[in-house]
């Protein structure tokens, strides 16, 4: 007994060195000796942060900003002496939003999103954007991860399953070719301009780029420019997947060259020289073959693209291939349909939609906005309304926007907010969680509201909060 208390005693201490990480606000790096546990807590009952620990670094992600940490690790031989750190105060030019409807941690997750002011058109301010972030909210609204001078506009930010963020489109300072970052903010990967059809335009990046379906290629939207005279073009689009390891374009589709010249797509002229306004592309694998979805802004379809033929075999939409149903089955109006819709995608049978509806107008019906859910059937030839939600009152984004659907049924919308189109609207931005109720409605689970009129965000992506921050683990 004796000996062991003497070696005990003599049995060198667990020790901690830790400090803010250099590239992150969010992190702090830490080397332990003769430790298993880091503990870090913060006085005002912050969620105490935990992660196993050995001799390598620790990196300890999503900190709250402006807030003391005191560290601890624990080991063998007892704790070490506590490190205190203090990460820094968030940028003053950071738009922050407020809870309006809380929601479970866990259950709400961060949401990536990227995030701008959207200047007065009155202002002597130059920059269309100003105050660029992609930015991760936790479920109180508190950044807890942000990549300033980045985002802002068409650009479209993806969480990856391997904790970096893609993102790429149009913004501030023009066209951003689509581009992969650690959360350090390392450029991991980035296009090349590589031109895939005659009238592609170099470095017109716009609006969506995304994780291919097999995980190894992305998928991006560039312009295309046709001259119908001498002095004037139309514009279209061309669709490119690009490996990541090679970088080399597997598979283009030209809205010229394979759109119109097939058929497919009525090509643009003098008095419609923006006749789509792709805003939107992702594959999928079908029973029939891999296929190639483009949502198209201003016919307010959606067009599907068969890889192998390059032919268009489905469009949804008005005027489409299928016919619109009612929440109950019964035959639903043309003005039922989505109408200048920012963000389409297909989870199976269904079409997940956020629907602008600012084109309504054109078919004799008011504008609003919609969080849209669609049952395709396309055996029956109908696309049935599951989910329409408009708000408790009806809010409208002419641009941006975006609706993506949980695996349990459950929808993230992002309400963009383009306050150039109506500079007396109420609208702003916002994040919420909604619940399906059956009967067409939603239950409001979570919702984060900025109060700045000027803030104003694209589309959001939410991320696991234990996967890579150890946040809110259940």
């Amino acid at each position: 007994m004796l000996v062991g208390l003497l070696l005990a005693a003599c049995a060198p201490p667990t020790e901690l060195v830790g400090a803010l990480s250099p590239t992150d606000a969010h992190a702090a790096v830490f080397t332990a000796a003769r430790a298993t546990l880091l503990t870090c807590a913060a006085p005002d009952g912050a969620e105490p942060r935990r992660r196993d620990i050995a001799e390598a670094p620790v990196t300890l992600r999503g900190l709250l900003a402006d807030t003391a940490y005191t560290c601890v690790a624990e080991g063998p031989n007892g704790p070490s002496e506590p490190v205190t750190l203090t990460t820094p105060p968030l940028p003053a030019s950071l738009a922050l939003p407020e809870v309006t409807v809380p929601g479970d941690d866990a259950d709400v997750g961060f949401h990536l999103v990227n995030l701008a002011r959207l200047t007065d058109p009155e202002s002597d301010i130059p920059d269309f954007f100003t105050d660029e972030f992609l930015v991760l909210f936790d479920a109180e609204g508190r950044p807890r991860w942000q990549l300033e001078d980045e985002g802002g506009g068409d650009i479209d930010a993806t969480w990856l399953p391997d904790g970096r963020v893609l993102f790429g489109g149009y913004g501030a300072d023009g066209s951003t070719a689509p581009t992969i970052v650690t959360l350090d903010g390392e450029v991991d990967w980035r296009a090349d301009d590589t031109i895939s059809s005659a009238g592609q335009v170099p470095s017109s990046w716009h609006h969506d780029v995304g994780l291919g379906a097999d995980g190894a290629t992305v998928w991006a939207l560039s312009q295309e420019s046709t001259a119908f005279d001498d002095d004037a073009a139309w514009e279209g689009f061309v669709i490119q997947q690009i490996d990541l390891a090679t970088d080399d374009v597997l598979w283009s589709w030209s809205s010229v060259e394979d759109g119109v010249a097939q058929g497919a797509l009525a090509a643009g002229g003098p008095g419609d020289t923006s006749p789509y306004h792709a805003n939107a592309v992702w594959d999928a694998v079908e029973a029939d073959g891999a296929k190639v979805y483009v949502s198209l802004r201003n016919p307010d379809q959606v067009l599907r693209i068969d890889v192998a033929t390059r032919g268009v075999d489905l469009v949804v939409g008005v005027g489409g291939d299928l016919a619109l149903l009612g929440p109950d089955g019964a035959p639903a109006p043309d003005t039922d349909w989505f109408f200048g819709q920012h963000d389409a995608k297909r989870v199976g049978d269904r079409l997940v939609v956020y629907d602008n509806g600012f084109s309504r107008t054109a078919y004799g019906a008011a504008a609003y906005s919609r969080a849209l859910v669609l049952v395709l059937d396309e055996a029956a030839g109908t696309a049935r309304i599951e989910t329409a939600w408009r708000g408790d009152t009806d809010w409208t984004s002419p641009a941006w926007g975006g609706l993506d659907l949980r695996a349990d049924g459950r929808l993230d919308l992002a309400i963009g907010n383009f306050w150039w189109a109506d500079r007396e609207s109420a609208q702003r931005s916002a994040l919420a969680l909604l619940a399906p109720t059956g009967d067409g409605d939603v239950t409001v689970e979570w919702r984060l509201d900025f109060p700045e009129r000027e803030a104003a965000l694209y589309r959001s992506d939410r991320v696991d909060p234990c996967a890579v921050f150890g946040v809110a683990c259940p």
